[in-house]
């Protein structure tokens, strides 16, 4: 499908039925989107949303909100703070990781007590 705002998303998709739903600048998204998000992970949506550590740590309704209570998501370089989002320990994640290095975090991970805190090191590679 061709990219679309999210207004003209969300009316070809009312159900929220699609495959994938990719938000960049998600920390700008109105709090109005968040129901329709909901409805669209339910509906087996893969959301993927970019966003800002420093904005995505502060934020506690909206798009972004709701997404961190997933728990799932890809941490690229990591401080030491930034697990807090997905509620996984960073705090001994090397502090030169080169870009494109970072850590996966899986729901089954950041809720299992026998693997809290061990997200999957992770190279994400650009296209040339």
């Amino acid at each position: 499908e061709p990219a679309l705002g999210p207004e003209a998303w969300w009316d070809t998709h009312p159900d929220g039925s699609s495959r994938l739903l990719i938000v960049d600048d998600s920390e700008l998204c109105e709090e109005r989107w968040t129901e329709q998000a909901r409805r669209s992970l339910s509906a087996g949506t893969a959301i993927v949303a970019v966003a800002r550590t420093s904005d995505a740590l502060v934020d506690f309704r909206g798009l972004i909100s709701e997404l961190k209570q997933a728990g799932t998501g890809l941490l690229l370089q990591p401080s030491a703070f930034d697990g807090d989002l997905l509620g996984v320990n960073t705090a001994g994640t090397p502090a030169d990781l080169r870009p494109g290095r970072g850590l996966l975090v899986l729901a089954s991970v950041a809720r299992s007590p026998h693997s809290r805190g061990h997200p999957v090191p992770i190279q994400v590679l650009a296209p040339d």
